[in-house]
């Protein structure tokens, strides 16, 4: 069987690529289906026997996979494009704001007296939540006149009710006077 499968190869290869090569269109593609027909047939006809019409076994063989294999890459491909995430586009920031996020990021992530050296710098004094964010750091230092004196900007600014309920209530737990609200 192994020297008939060789003798088909040799009569064979020429054809079983052209034909392929002039549906396909691509010569690589067209090479790589022939030797999976030559594969499958060197599995199949020692069981099976050598078919009737060995090349145009061999080309239906190869198209076939060719055909799978387009479909495969097609597929594929259409998978991918629907896993790729659209890039993150930013919102547009204006340079003087500072979102609420940041500036207690800057706070959370910096050492303590880092942080109010920041504060310091900032010139902010007209936002509630820099001076409500000094008092928190304060008091955690035992700074407690400090942070009496911060807590009372941030109440000299809230403008909101459960805001200016926590602020009252740091301020208390440090021995303030609660502002009214």
């Amino acid at each position: 069987m192994v020297a008939s499968l060789e003798q088909v190869f040799r009569d064979q290869w020429g054809r079983v690529l052209a034909a392929l090569i002039g549906f396909l269109g691509d010569f690589d593609l067209a090479e790589e289906a022939a030797q999976e027909a030559f594969a499958v047939a060197a599995e199949r006809w020692p069981a099976d026997g050598t078919p009737a019409n060995p090349g145009r076994w061999l080309v239906t063989t190869a198209r076939n996979r060719a055909i799978n294999r387009i479909r495969r890459d097609r597929t594929l491909a259409a998978k991918t494009r629907l896993l790729q995430v659209p890039e993150a586009a930013e919102d547009p920031m204006d340079a003087t704001a500072f979102p609420d996020e940041r500036l207690e990021l800057i706070f959370t992530c910096c050492h303590p007296e880092a942080g109010l050296g920041i504060i310091d710098h900032l010139d902010l004094d007209d936002y509630h939540y820099l001076h409500s964010t000094r008092g928190e750091l304060l008091r955690r230092l035992g700074r407690t006149d400090d942070a009496r004196d911060a807590y009372r900007k941030a109440l000299a600014l809230v403008h909101d009710d459960a805001e200016r309920r926590l602020l009252n209530r740091r301020l208390a737990e440090l021995g303030g006077v609660v502002s009214a609200g």
